[in-house]
């Protein structure tokens, strides 16, 4: 597969286009991480170009490009440097969450109030981007975690929204769009089969996630006796499992309503178990330009369990180049699945 590595400066300014085979993965609402060996004898084996914070940008002819933010570790060896990077998540990773700050509205809006808080700081060459617009509007609740980073994951849990990175070269110089998504990826006929695409490696399902299927929330208040309450179960599921009970507090939720409608939202994702699973795709019938972060395939199996056939969604990605392959994270769908 042919591709393509650039190192840009912390402020998009271009340095050099390197002889490398850089590995990398896509997560959809985590870091991606990427990495390569560059020997010591070539003359962009330099301090000043595989500095942390500088960009890297990956282009291949069939994968989607990779953007990442150069950062530690770093491995000096006697014949080569390992440089490792991450995908601009890391740079919300280095900003700290305002004091007190409690953002309101739509989640779109408030992301893009996250990014423009990222270069208020310092600027860097991350952009809003496209912005879904809808979505619940939030009310103001003070989210953990110290980072920007740890801020938008939290935004987007309760949000059940995603966010992605695309990287945007233009003359030499590269800037980052931040993007705020419904879901990623589109729904697709194109198959993920055994004996066609898929490398006959040990295949693994898990089957996960603790399931709760009677959910009892609380929302803010002085004590337990001002706090709205609200429960909200799933029959099918206590039918199956037995009864299952959790509970959620949401600080700043006011009313029982508010509160149910994110217990039913919540549900969704814990009244069954969650089947995954980790495969290798082989590009064949280029299957490569057809898998994309998000996207919902076809998957047919007969090796595992008692045969499969059903759709996945593509949750992670890890390119390979030595092997070939495309390994993948794959999430089973259903009917309500709310991603």
């Amino acid at each position: 597969m042919a591709h393509r590595v650039r190192i840009y400066d912390r402020g998009g300014i271009g340095l050099a286009d390197i002889r490398v085979t850089p590995e990398c993965s896509w997560v959809i609402n985590d870091e991606g991480e990427g990495e390569f060996d560059i020997v010591v004898t070539d003359e962009n084996c330099r301090e000043d170009y595989l500095r942390f914070g500088n960009w890297l940008l990956f282009e291949f002819d069939n994968l989607e490009p990779w953007v990442g933010m150069i950062d530690e570790p770093q491995e000096w060896r006697r014949r080569y440097v390992r440089v490792r990077a991450y995908t601009p998540d890391r740079q919300l990773f280095y900003r700290a969450v305002p004091r007190q700050l409690m953002l309101s509205g739509k989640s779109g809006n408030i992301f893009k109030k996250v990014i423009n808080l990222c270069n208020n700081a310092e600027p860097t060459i991350i952009e809003i981007g496209d912005t879904w617009a809808g979505g619940p509007t939030l009310p103001k609740e003070n989210m953990s975690g110290d980072n920007l980073q740890r801020y938008v994951l939290e935004l987007a849990k309760r949000a059940h929204a995603e966010w992605s990175f695309t990287p945007v070269p233009s003359s030499g110089r590269l800037t980052i769009k931040a993007n705020w998504h419904k879901q990623q990826g589109i729904e697709t006929n194109f198959p993920l089969e055994e004996s066609f695409n898929l490398a006959d490696d040990n295949h693994t399902l898990r089957r996960q996630n603790k399931v709760f299927n009677e959910l009892w929330g609380y929302g803010g208040g002085v004590d337990q006796i001002d706090k709205p309450t609200a429960i909200f179960s799933d029959a099918e599921s206590e039918a199956t499992y037995g009864l299952r009970q959790g509970t959620y507090t949401y600080s700043d939720y006011s009313t029982q309503g508010s509160i149910k409608r994110a217990l039913q939202n919540r549900i969704n994702q814990t009244k069954d178990p969650i089947n995954t699973y980790k495969l290798s795709a082989l590009d064949i019938s280029n299957t490569f330009s057809m898998i994309r972060q998000g996207n919902i395939h076809p998957l047919r199996m007969w090796s595992v369990g008692f045969g499969i056939r059903t759709n996945v969604r593509v949750m992670g990605m890890y390119h390979n180049p030595y092997r070939g392959r495309l390994e993948l994270t794959l999430k089973e769908m259903t009917n309500d699945s709310t991603e």
